[in-house]
């Protein structure tokens, strides 16, 4: 399975947590890219994408919101993830699953997590993008 997880980061939080679900899912054998939003390019060869954001203004970051907007998610299997530090986690997935649905993508995991990224987080992001990743083998 070919997977990209594709991030922006602030101030480094979401970067951390985007290179641990592609350091877990390649270690389970997925052929795995990690890319910052900005140099993604052509998704069309990507049969899940991880997508994560830092909450910034009770929104996704603005390279986020133009790529979840994107027709190229069309039909693809998406995952969604921020970091945030007080709140509004939940309400930024909310914001992006909408957004992906409309545009045609399939919403297949979202996690949110406050504060800065520990191994236990990181370990729970693994965990969590692995069951993604099975899931999405069957």
């Amino acid at each position: 399975m070919n997977v990209l997880v594709v991030y922006d980061s602030l101030t480094g939080n979401t970067e951390r947590v985007a290179q641990s679900i592609n350091d877990d899912l390649k270690g389970k054998g997925a052929e795995c890219t990690l890319s910052k939003v900005r140099d993604a390019g052509d998704l069309s060869g990507y049969d899940l994408i991880f997508v994560g954001t830092p909450v910034h203004a009770r929104s996704p970051t603005r390279a986020v919101r133009k790529l979840v907007s994107s027709k190229e998610l069309k039909g693809k299997n998406v995952a969604v993830f921020d970091t945030y530090a007080a709140f509004a986690g939940e309400l930024v997935l909310d914001k992006m699953q909408g957004v992906l649905e409309k545009t045609g993508a399939s919403v297949v995991g979202r996690k949110s997590i406050k504060g800065r990224p520990n191994e236990d987080y990181l370990n729970e992001y693994g965990s969590w993008a692995s069951d993604i990743l099975s899931a999405s083998m069957k």
